[in-house]
């Protein structure tokens, strides 16, 4: 890892001095400066410049290779850099592997050391592990007791509210048959409005709820049929107190009001 240090630090200096170098082959590349003087005849002017386009051609090859080398340098020194990059992550894996396991061997050589100690806890240990053990039995029982106490006593009041519920039942459908008696499509209903998945007790109060709606339907009915029965009578009262009272004035009644 240090000598691929020193390598990309020596790659490092040395595309420095290349950079240095392109940056000197840059200036050189400028175009001379041609000095001021009497204009020369026209063929020596053409030769000039020829000259001049073929020396600036030949610096512009020249600077081009150097950017090249330079841009290779430049590549190396990366890959250099990456190299000692990747050396020090071994290094590092590698330290703290070693360090890991003189750490394990440490440990190993404190519990052999410890051996005799460590099965004195784990016998304590163990011993009042069996303690609680026993004594969370003893708990769970007496918890067991409790509960099939509570389900049998909530067996026996789900029972009596089932017995209440139909009980209520059977008069809501006496009532109902009393005010307005059952058709065939009513039991269909009935039937119907009842869950196949259903217990019991959820079987008896979802028929009472139907036997409640049914019989609310029929006092409905029945106080509908009252009020048209009233307004006759009232009707019928009304007509005959106008009868009488033009019988008893010797008047002729309207017509209409018998």
């Amino acid at each position: 890892a240090t000598a691929g240090l020193a390598g990309a630090s020596t790659g490092h200096d040395w595309s420095r001095g290349a950079a240095g170098g392109l940056a000197a082959a840059s200036g050189l590349l400028s175009p001379p400066r041609l000095a001021a003087s009497q204009p020369a005849p026209n063929g020596l002017t053409g030769l000039r410049s020829t000259e001049a386009s073929v020396l600036i051609d030949g610096l512009e090859r020249e600077n081009a290779m150097l950017r090249q080398q330079l841009q290779r340098c430049f590549a190396q020194e990366k890959a250099l850099r990456g190299e000692a990059s990747e050396c020090r992550e071994r290094f590092e894996a590698e330290s703290q592997r070693l360090r890991h396991e003189v750490a394990e061997q440490a440990a190993a050589s404190r519990r052999g050391r410890s051996e005799a100690a460590e099965d004195a806890r784990l016998q304590s240990e163990v011993q009042q592990q069996g303690e609680m053990a026993k004594a969370v039995a003893a708990r769970l029982e007496a918890l067991q007791g409790e509960q099939d106490t509570q389900l049998a006593t909530l067996r026996l009041q789900t029972k009596a509210a089932h017995t209440e519920v139909e009980g209520v039942t059977r008069e809501l459908e006496s009532l109902q048959q009393f005010v307005l008696p059952k058709s065939p499509m009513d039991a269909r209903g009935e039937a119907a409005a009842v869950p196949a998945n259903a217990s019991p007790l959820q079987a008896a109060l979802h028929r009472q709820r139907y036997v409640t709606s049914q019989l609310r339907f029929a006092c409905e009915a029945k106080l509908e049929t009252l009020g048209h029965v009233q307004k006759q009578l009232r009707d019928r009262l009304e007509a005959s107190l106008a009868a009488s009272q033009a019988k008893t004035a010797g008047g002729v009644p309207p017509e209409g009001s018998v």
